[in-house]
């Protein structure tokens, strides 16, 4: 899989940069936002990935189940060796950026499968920041 689209989100890898790029296209139902990061963790495994740049500013709140359901799915299919980098463009909801730090405490730096995830306003400042992580 190198790309998928829905009504929902954009997943593509990024030949140019050498990363995945994901979109959230706004509000996504449970069942929709589990099949969504399936695919983009099946995605990351295909391409070898370390690096992802998340456009995430129109993106919803996520429910407490979905938020726990992310953590212990993202813990059970990532490589502990090789944590991701993460660019996430925050929500403009408050709520939506609140789901996502409720889910970045739990797989953050500190956790069994650490990711490196950083908060931005922009898309210039996640994509610079992604260019200098490998």
């Amino acid at each position: 899989m190198s790309e998928a689209t829905s009504k929902y989100a954009v997943l593509v890898y990024d030949t140019q940069n050498k990363w995945i790029y994901f979109c959230c296209l706004g509000f996504v139902p449970s069942a929709e936002y589990r099949l969504i990061n399936q695919e983009l963790l099946e995605l990351v495994a295909a391409k070898k990935a370390t690096r992802m740049l998340g456009d995430l500013t129109r993106m919803g709140a996520i429910s407490p189940a979905d938020q726990q359901w992310m953590v212990a799915y993202w813990a059970a299919h990532t490589v502990k060796d090789a944590p991701l980098n993460i660019a996430l463009i925050l929500p403009k909801q408050v709520i939506g950026s609140m789901s996502l730090r409720s889910i970045d405490r739990l797989v953050g730096p500190d956790s069994k499968n650490p990711s490196n995830t950083r908060y931005f306003g922009s898309d210039a400042e996640a994509s610079a920041w992604l260019k200098t992580v490998n």
